[in-house]
Formats: structure tokens, sequence, C-alpha cells
């Protein structure tokens, strides 16, 4: 039975031979191909052997020796082999359907220069906006936008992502229209750590809800209240793998993950738990195992399922601990933080048994996505990347710092000038002619910073006026 099954799978499309299911199958089929070819080997053997057995008893031990041997062996090969990798989190091929206008495909940008700020020793937190260098993120986030959509500008690749939502909701190949109505949650998904081994956009959905207020009884005084984190692979609650998970009907609800457009997470300075606090990452490219960097990322995809793998991945290989159970009981979670992954991928026939319906109205899930695990932490390649149809696609980019972006609108009185605070060491000047000699002099108003840029207004001396930065 196991090897027919193996057949009738993995015949039609090889890549399943990497699925959890054909490698449980994979020992009791070879065994079975091994016993009949041990016996069919057994049986020639002992008909030679008798014909030599006449001529020679000793030949006839020869042949008895063997023939033990053999069986001996075939014993041996048969006894199904432990897994490359043991526990539930062991590697497998590509479960579930892609998503996007390329399938599967999640964008990466690094930029080392998108994030400056000396740690815990220095006197300001991260978040001021002078520790990031929102000209370099601008960049970062045009680059994901076009490589999710595969475009060489921001309109191309917005026009391509609205084309494709609509159509993909039976709404026509259409554009944004002028009217409709988007909503941005501010809260972009961070790429952190979690008592439930991570949380990135899927968990973030759980912020998507209004929830009944700690304080109450909520047993009683909400008698119909659910506490999703009960359905997270916490320690205490459901660890390991094939459970029931609340994200997954969020995720594929029609008006939350139904209606999301793009999935982005912020990975500037990341967080090892809950909590959000930052610390450098030391694996490569960001730093070289002992001293680290921001990981200063961004990622972005037009499927959920890909994204938070890639994530998971990334999470996994920097802080194995958190992600496996947390620094206290790594290991506590046996593998449930990737179980949503595999539900969601999996939506239709999910390893739960659970009739993931969100909207109850007796249509189950389809696949949400597609879930895998790259080759290895160094190249970072998943079975797109290998050439395969199918799985996922993990695009890298790199930013460099660029030079600052001068902005100059007028009102009635003034110039209004402008350019990011981060960049330092720059002097405004102008000049009301370029011919030569263009006489540039410098802006004596002292900037006011305002929103991360430095501002400055200044009166208007004639019917136009040009400005430079120079460093």
């Amino acid at each position: 039975m196991s090897l027919v099954w193996f057949l009738v799978r993995v015949i039609p499309k090889p890549s399943r031979a990497a699925y959890p299911c054909q490698r449980a199958a994979v020992p009791l089929a070879s065994g079975f191909v091994l016993w009949i070819l041990g016996l069919a080997g057994s049986a020639l053997a002992w008909r030679r052997g008798k014909e030599y057995s006449r001529r020679s008893r000793f030949l006839q031990a020869r042949v008895c020796v063997c023939a033990a041997v053999l069986a001996a062996l075939v014993a041996v090969v048969s006894l199904p082999e432990p897994p490359l990798h043991a526990g539930p989190t062991e590697p497998h091929g590509p479960l579930g359907v892609a998503k996007g206008i390329h399938p599967g495909r999640v964008v990466w940008v690094h930029a080392p220069d998108a994030t400056d700020w000396a740690g815990y020793n220095s006197p300001e937190p991260w978040w001021r906006t002078n520790h990031t260098d929102l000209a370099v993120v601008e960049e970062m986030m045009s680059q994901v936008i076009r490589g999710v959509a595969g475009e060489t500008s921001d309109r191309a690749a917005w026009e391509a992502i609205f084309q494709h939502f609509n159509e993909a909701r039976g709404n026509g190949r259409r554009t944004y229209q002028a009217g409709e109505k988007i909503a941005i949650k501010i809260n972009f998904a961070i790429l952190k750590g979690h008592s439930s081994g991570i949380t990135v956009c899927g968990k973030n959905h759980y912020g998507s809800l209004l929830r009944t207020p700690a304080g109450s009884l909520r047993g009683v005084a909400y008698p119909d209240y659910y506490d999703l984190h009960l359905s997270l692979p916490n320690a205490e609650w459901s660890p390991g793998m094939g459970h029931y998970r609340a994200v997954v009907d969020l995720m594929g609800h029609r008006e939350l993950g139904g209606k999301t457009l793009l999935y982005l997470v912020d990975g500037l300075f990341a967080g090892y738990y809950w909590d959000s606090q930052p610390y450098p990452w030391t694996t490569a490219p960001f730093g070289d195992g002992t001293n680290g960097d921001w990981p200063s990322s961004l990622f972005a995809s037009q499927d959920p399922v890909a994204i938070d793998s890639v994530a998971y991945d990334f999470l996994m290989n920097e802080w194995p601990d958190v992600v496996s159970g947390g620094a206290n009981a790594p290991g506590s979670l046996d593998g449930g933080a990737e179980d949503y992954l595999h539900e969601a991928a999996l939506a239709a026939a999910p390893p739960s048994g659970a009739f993931y319906d969100p909207e109850k109205d007796g249509v189950r899930l389809a696949s949400l996505g597609v879930h895998e695990h790259w080759n290895n932490a160094h190249d970072k390649l998943y079975s797109r990347n290998l050439g395969l149809n199918e799985g996922i696609e993990l695009v890298a980019l790199n930013v460099s710092r660029q030079p600052p972006r001068l902005a100059v609108r007028r009102n009635d009185r003034d110039v209004v000038v402008s350019w990011p605070s981060s960049h330092a060491g720059y002097q405004l000047q102008s000049t009301d002619h370029l011919e030569p000699p263009p006489d540039w002099a410098p802006v004596t108003d002292a900037p006011v910073v305002q929103q991360a840029q430095n501002v400055v207004s200044n009166a208007l001396g004639s019917s136009r006026r040009f400005y430079r930065l120079v460093k």
C-alpha cells in the first residue's frame, strides 16, 4: 500500500517526494521492494545451490552462508530510517498554492544605511526619527513595490498590483478608481519573536479586531467571548503541530485577509520578543556571527503564507530559542510556531482536520498561499529560486545610501525648502539665475526640524529662484 501510494502521488509530480506523508511512506515502500528483491535473490540462489551441491558439499555450505548474510542485510536495510532532521519541523517541499502576480514571490530589501542607532547605551530610543533615514526607507519601499509587481516604476507597479487584486476578487482587470477607499494598517507587522514562536502578518490580524476589555469578566459578562490567544502554540495552551489555529480564519476571512492588497513586514530594527525590543542581528548578512547590526530590512508580498514563511526562516536562523519556545524553554512549542503556516497552506484539507469557514457559510477555505523553508541560511534559496515551477521565490535587493532629496514648494510669500534631517553636513544655497556665473549664495535662515525634515522658509526675492544642497 505504501509503494502504491508513493507511485501514484510522486510519478505525476516528482517534487511531492519531499512531502512529509511521502517521507513516511518511503521506508515502508523501500522495505517492501527490498524484501521482494531479497526473496527473488534467495530463490535464485537456492536453485543454483541445489545444482552445485551435487558437485561440492563445500560449495553448498558457501551458498548457505551467503544466503544467510543476504537475509540479514535485507532485514537491516528494511528497517525504517530515522528522518534527517528529527522533530515536527523537518524539511518539506512546498505546501499549498502560491499567490500573486508572480506566484509565491517575497521581496526582501536590505539597506544597512536605513538605521543608525548606538544601542541601549544611547540616551535616545531607537524609534526617534533621527535614527531612521527616511530617504533610504522611501527607496526601500519603492524597491519592494516594484519587485513584487515586476515593474520598473512605482506607478506601473501599483497599477499592476491593483489590477491583479481586482481580477482575483472578480472585479475585472482594472486598477484603482478615484473614490475607492483604501485602509492602511499603520501597525505594520514586525519581524519579531513571541511566546508562540513568531508574530508577523498572520498574528498581526489579532489587532484587526476589537477585543473584550482585559479587566472584564469574559466568561460571565461576555459569554460568547473567545480568547484568540488560546489557539496560539503557547507552551501552556496548544504546542505542537496539527491544531486548529484562529490565525487561519483571520487570514482567510473575506473582510480581513480577503481584502488585503499587500503584506509588509517591518524588519528595520526587528524585535526579539513580543514587546519588540530590538537587538543587533549577528547572522549574515547582518553580522559576522559575533558582532552584528540592525537587520535594516523590509519584506513585501502578495502571498500571506509565503511572506510569513520567509520571516520564520530569518527569525529561526537568528533566534532559534525564542522561535522554538522562548529563551527560558527552548523547544517547548514542539514545532508549533509554523503550525499555522501548514494549516493556512493546506486550509482545504489541513493536518488538524479543522473546517476553516470564517464566514460560516458552509464554504471551506481554499489554500491561502504557499509554505516551505529555504535550502540553507547561507544561500536562502527556495523552490522557485532553484528553477521549480512551485513554491516560494525570494527576491533579494540592496539599497545604498542615496543623496538627500531636496523638496521645494511655494506659497504666497515664501519658498519652503526641505530635506531629510538625517543627512548631516549639507548647506542650502540659492541663486536667481543659472547663467554663468550662477552666483550661488548660502541661505542664512537656520532650518527647523519638522517630522525628520530640515525646513527653511525663504522669502521670495525674485520671480524665480533655484536651490541646491552642497556637501
